[in-house]
């Protein structure tokens, strides 16, 4: 495998190449080069992970993101990961829509399906991110406690798309599938969870206590990134009768 690692400062160069020295197997290979914009290359995979957040407003953002998808192979991958925060994770919303819109690009993940982003145009408070669970080393666990800060998860965004000029066949998507894009809320007599499906609609999806069953027994214990079987398009209420199925989840390891 040919990995070719960018940075618009080189001096991040000698401490990727520490660790490449000291992690990558011995059969890969590894070039470093400086990020320049108007090149035209063929990757299959790119990784653009913590770039975006640099970015100052939407236009950066956007000639950022679309320099990379510039660069993909016909059929590769754009795997964009960031911080989660607030104004980061919601310019690059808007990013997903625009190269949706100008590239005709597809996207794998998180959102199941291609239309416009539902979270993004409802309102302005929200924004579409995730966390895992992690094992904080004990420096960090000792300065947080100290600073009052809570980091018992890593919060973080991320969009996969793929790159189809020419039409091909791009992976199927299931019916009836949606992604949980809020964590579980509990109260009085009933439990509820926020999904994107793919037909691209934000739904506020319950479950009363009374209508509870094993065949939709799953929907209580949904977490936030988990993607679901949904019984109907149409409903928002899950019936006794409902079966609720777990598909995928983004938190079943830990990170350390």
């Amino acid at each position: 495998m040919h990995i070719t690692g960018m940075d618009c400062q080189t001096e991040m160069f000698s401490d990727l190449n520490s660790l490449w020295q000291r992690f990558a197997p011995n059969d890969h290979v590894l070039s470093l080069t400086q990020m320049h914009g108007s090149e035209k290359s063929n990757y299959d995979i790119i990784i653009a992970a913590n770039v975006c957040n640099e970015c100052h407003d939407i236009y950066q953002m956007q000639a950022t993101v679309q320099s990379l998808f510039y660069q993909l192979a016909d059929n590769g991958f754009l795997i964009i990961i960031d911080s989660a925060l607030k104004k980061t994770t919601r310019l690059l919303m808007a990013c997903r829509d625009y190269l949706i819109e100008r590239h005709n690009a597809h996207v794998i993940a998180p959102c199941p399906h291609n239309e416009i982003c539902p979270m993004y145009v409802r309102n302005k408070r929200d924004w579409c991110h995730y966390y895992v669970d992690w094992q904080c080393p004990a420096l960090l666990h000792d300065i947080h406690k100290n600073i009052g800060i809570d980091h018992r998860f890593l919060k973080y965004c991320f969009w996969v798309f793929q790159k189809n000029e020419k039409n091909k066949q791009v992976i199927p998507r299931p019916y009836l599938h949606a992604r949980a894009v809020s964590s579980h809320r509990y109260s009085k007599g009933k439990s509820e969870v926020w999904v994107c499906d793919n037909q691209g609609c934000l739904k506020n999806m319950r479950l009363l206590n009374k209508d509870q069953s094993n065949a939709n027994l799953v929907f209580s214990n949904v977490g936030r990134g988990d993607i679901i079987s949904l019984p109907h398009h149409n409903r928002t209420r899950i019936n006794k009768s409902d079966t609720v199925q777990r598909i995928a989840s983004l938190n079943k390891k830990t990170v350390v």
